[in-house]
């Protein structure tokens, strides 16, 4: 868990411009899930690219805003980390080409630790 939310948040400040906000939010749902919201206000992704994260198509490559690198698979590995303990993770971004606020959402889903215990033994 620790991995998927470095990623998360790497990505966040990564796509953020500086002294950009990031926004932390947490729910425990009485359904046995625990919601944690990563939004920032950075430069986003279009509808296009969001589509493509998850797809087979391979990694999606891009620089950050001070010219960061990364390898685009972090997403991708978080998600199917999630996945593998009854969670997910969700994307709603804007870039802003269309006008209107820009920046992404990360929403992670995962089970509360007993829910995940279950998961993993059974």
């Amino acid at each position: 868990m620790h991995h998927v939310l470095v990623n998360v948040l790497t990505n966040a400040i990564k796509f953020s411009r500086v002294g950009g906000v990031i926004y932390l939010h947490a729910v425990n749902h009485d359904h046995g899930l625990v919601e944690l919201e990563i939004r920032d206000e950075g430069v986003g992704m279009s509808a296009e690219l969001t589509r493509t994260l998850f797809s087979n198509a391979g990694p999606v490559v891009r620089v950050g805003t001070t010219g960061e690198r990364g390898s685009g698979f972090g997403l991708q590995l978080a998600r199917a980390f999630l996945a593998r303990y009854g969670g997910d993770l969700l994307i709603d971004s804007r870039d802003g080409a269309t006008g209107g606020t820009q920046g992404t959402t990360v929403r992670l889903r995962l089970a509360r630790s007993a829910e995940v215990k279950k998961a993993v033994s059974s």
